[in-house]
């Protein structure tokens, strides 16, 4: 007998013992037990490292993504105070950099949506049981989080650096 991902369970492994003990005819179940706690064991070791480490690239990519976006903001801060001196008001001077962030946005979703597909078309080929892990529904949920995630992302992380510059005092521009 041959048990599938889903019943990696401790408690589903042990209801399925106790329900195939009682059938008819089983003189004895059994499994090796021990080993399949170390491996439970393991998985979680590996998938907590796995976690932290992708917290921690998660962390640093956001955190280099708002600075790369405050500084192409920044050189363009002269731009933004002529445009307030001109009488422009603040959310005609955000559509612009708005709609340049959101189409940045969604070639970075775009971007990760399709090096996403060529990784799981890559596993697949090497592990052709992956498929039936990774529906396809699954799969168009991640890619459009992943445009969806691009265009929140960036969309926030602009408005958060656009609200600096359009909300200081013109004599004050220059410190910075």
């Amino acid at each position: 007998l041959t048990l599938t991902s889903a019943s990696s369970d401790k408690e589903l492994l042990d209801s399925f013992i106790a329900a195939a003990g009682r059938i008819e005819g089983v003189d004895r179940v059994s499994y090796p037990a021990l080993m399949a706690e170390r491996l439970h064991a393991t998985v979680n070791k590996i998938r907590l490292v796995l976690l932290l480490f992708g917290g921690a690239l998660l962390v640093i990519s956001l955190i280099l993504l708002s600075n790369t976006i405050r500084l192409a903001i920044f050189s363009k801060r002269y731009l933004i105070n002529t445009m307030k001196l001109v009488g422009a008001t603040k959310w005609f001077i955000m559509k612009p950099f708005l709609g340049s962030s959101v189409t940045q946005g969604v070639l970075a979703g775009t971007a990760a949506s399709a090096l996403f597909c060529l990784a799981v078309y890559g596993l697949n080929e090497a592990v052709p049981e992956l498929m039936t892990i990774a529906e396809a529904g699954k799969i168009a949920i991640i890619l459009g989080s992943m445009i969806a995630g691009g265009i929140v992302i960036s969309g926030l992380f602009t408005i958060a650096a656009l609200n600096k510059f359009v909300n200081m005092k013109s004599n004050k521009i220059y410190l910075y």
